[in-house]
């Protein structure tokens, strides 16, 4: 515990505040899961996008664990309508800069040395801040420049405790309400708080460097900085000075000199390969992080956040993306099914329904009529209203995709997303058709169908032995009985619980007629005491029918799924 007692209960204050004025429908995202019309004829709710921007503001207010959860929240689209997201897509780290004397104190508490013994030069006016740091351009002994990334004091302890209030929070939103229990909202702050606490590591950033330099060392117009890791901590990060601009403020003269298209598809060709053949991938590629250099290539910078994908997941991704790009709804829609958790009120053919539909209208759309993460947008848009939770590797893919989109719009609007797709991945299956077909793969598989084969006579005499003994089973579990006589017996208490107390009721009535020489304000006390338990049974009767019923519902669908 990092905080005082009294700042906890103040934070504590803050949070339930923004809940009590936030909480209305609008965010259970219901409205604007339940619909989602197509971009070109959407009608903008003007109301619903002012209260969306009242919410990013308050949660500027509110700090920095506050302005990350927001950013975050932009890529969940099953959580939130396209106006919250849209919303929280621009809260902005623009806070005031921390002094100098701190900025230099935590270089050389963290480096163990003096900051001119570390860097030459060293500019105490930071070029950027944001809500976890902030950046400053330096010279090391050797003339290289770079750039200086320190942490903000004590910030690391403080969104510690903010989510540790937040966790709270979302156990008694998912405890007491239907949306909370859907979207599983303490996976959902579990997922983030891990993502912020990895954006607070930089020497993980600094592996992060290093895995992707590596990964895109073939593309000739992707550049990768580089860090000086003898000049790198947990809280502090040197690394390569990038000149050039993003690639949103270019001008046209610029733009004219360079070759946008190629540069688009290598970028997007490199993503791909992140995606589905490294499984590591930049996560935040916003334009901002996307720089034009004067050499005429795309340098990606800050990798506080990336993604990682499993092999298994990468088979799946491979086909999803072919089954988009080729307007293979359908298909598309099972391969989603077989990546997410459906929950217990899943619909699943209207989920083939509305996904196949998706993807079927956007087969031929280039980037400047649909954007290619919109597509894994809306599809979990309807994946969270018609109950299926999605991987949360998912999500960072579509935020990759859509800021990849913007940069497209910038460079080369008339690139296509869906061809890209199609032939990245085709060679990537051509690939995965090679390595079976070598040696040490088929050397592996002639062992492993030994092995099948001399263990084959022992499980077939096994078979057959338990089959000549009659011991052959065959379980099947239609009906939970367990749970049916439970129900029954709840039944069962119910009726007899409603005809004592209306035999207290009526016994109550019937005494309050004969006189007593005991009586309160008037009445006998015996028929006051059996009015004052029916009463009290009664109240606690519905309590249990309205909450500690719906509780144990709870807990016995999550144990089915």
């Amino acid at each position: 515990m990092y905080l005082p007692k009294w700042r906890r209960m103040k934070r504590r204050k803050e949070l339930f505040k923004l809940l009590i004025k936030h909480g209305r429908a609008e965010l259970s995202a219901r409205s604007g899961l339940n619909s989602i019309p197509p971009a070109d004829d959407a009608v903008p709710n003007r109301s619903q996008e002012e209260h969306a921007l009242e919410v990013a503001r308050d949660l500027e207010q509110l700090g920095p664990t506050f302005i990350k959860l927001g950013q975050l929240l932009s890529t969940r689209a099953d959580l939130l309508p396209p106006a919250y997201l849209k919303a929280m897509s621009r809260l902005q780290d623009d806070v005031a800069p921390f002094p100098f004397s701190q900025v230099k104190g935590i270089i050389e508490r963290e480096l163990q040395q003096g900051l001119h013994e570390a860097y030459k030069s060293f500019d105490p006016e930071p070029i950027a801040t944001a809500s976890l740091g902030q950046v400053h351009r330096a010279v090391l002994h050797s003339g290289r420049d770079v750039v200086v990334k320190v942490q903000r004091p004590n910030i690391r302890e403080g969104i510690i405790d903010d989510f540790e209030i937040l966790t709270g929070a979302a156990e008694l939103v998912e405890k007491y309400t239907d949306f909370g229990e859907r979207y599983r909202l303490r996976s959902v702050i579990r997922e983030l708080r891990g993502s912020v606490i990895n954006e607070l590591d930089y020497q993980q950033e600094v592996h992060n460097f290093k895995i992707l330099k590596r990964n895109l060392a073939a593309f000739e117009y992707i550049f990768v900085p580089e860090a000086i890791e003898a000049l790198c901590t947990s809280k502090v990060l040197t690394m390569d000075f990038v000149p050039g601009v993003k690639v949103t403020e270019a001008t046209p003269e610029v733009l004219a000199a360079i070759d946008g298209p190629r540069l688009v598809e290598e970028l997007f060709n490199a993503y791909l390969k992140g995606f589905l053949i490294d499984g590591f991938f930049h996560a935040d590629p916003h334009p901002g992080n996307i720089i034009l250099t004067p050499g005429g290539r795309l340098a990606l910078i800050d990798l506080g956040m990336v993604g990682w994908f499993t092999p298994s997941f990468r088979s799946l991704l491979v086909k999803l993306l072919l089954a988009i790009s080729e307007g293979r709804g359908d298909d598309a829609a099972e391969v989603c099914i077989r990546m997410g958790e459906p929950g217990p009120e899943f619909q699943r053919s209207s989920f083939v329904r509305r996904a196949g539909h998706l993807v079927t209208r956007h087969r031929d759309a280039n980037v400047r009529d649909i954007d290619a993460g919109r597509v894994v947008l809306e599809i979990m848009k309807i994946a969270g209203a018609t109950d299926l939770m999605l991987p949360e590797s998912l999500t960072l893919m579509s935020k990759a995709l859509l800021n990849l989109d913007k940069a497209g719009h910038f460079l080369a609007p008339q690139f296509s997303p869906n061809e890209a797709i199609r032939k990245q991945s085709t060679k990537i299956l051509e690939k995965r058709a090679l390595n079976y077909a070598s040696v040490p793969r088929m050397f592996g598989n002639a062992l492993e169908t030994i092995d099948f084969l001399e263990t084959l006579p022992n499980r077939a005499d096994v078979i057959l032995e338990r089959l000549a003994k009659n011991e052959f089973r065959l379980d099947v579990d239609a009906i939970d009985e367990a749970r049916l006589l439970r129900g029954m017996h709840k039944i069962a208490n119910r009726i007899t619980a409603g005809l004592v107390l209306a035999a207290l009721i009526i016994g109550a009535a019937l005494i309050m007629n004969i006189e007593s020489s005991v009586t309160i304000m008037g009445y006998p006390a015996f028929a006051l005491f059996l009015f004052t338990v029916a009463v009290a049974w009664g109240l606690l009767l519905v309590h249990r029918i309205l909450f500690s019923d719906a509780a144990d519902e709870k807990k016995a669908r999550r144990k089915r799924y």
